[in-house]
């Protein structure tokens, strides 16, 4: 689902992770000046999750339980901030991510 461009804002949905059927989604480009809700990979089946400069706020929530398809993870552009989850190391097929230009921090495990 490519909802990129649309200038949306506010908060992103917080069921948005039980959305059990989406695969690929794309909300790049928009202005939500919101953080990502902590369920966001609670989807068993989305492989690609596209958020570049989509004025993101706040840290990436954690990976437990989650993850399991997800192999492209494009967070770039954003105003993300703190630490790198640790367990993003859980994500068995991610071969894809891009977190430049946020304010991250901690060694990518």
């Amino acid at each position: 689902m490519d909802l990129s461009k649309n200038n949306f804002t506010g908060p992103i949905p917080n069921d948005l992770g039980n959305a059990g059927k989406i695969e690929y989604l794309n909300i790049s480009e928009n202005q939500f000046n919101a953080v990502l809700p902590r369920n966001l990979w609670n989807s068993r089946i989305l492989k690609i999750f596209s958020t570049g400069s989509a004025k993101l706020i706040g840290n990436i929530p954690d990976f437990v339980n989650g993850c399991q398809s997800l192999y492209k993870l494009e967070l770039q552009g954003n105003s993300l901030n703190g630490l790198i989850p640790w367990d993003i190391g859980h994500c068995e097929n991610l071969i894809s991510f891009n977190l430049n230009h946020n304010s991250l921090t901690r060694i990518i495990p």
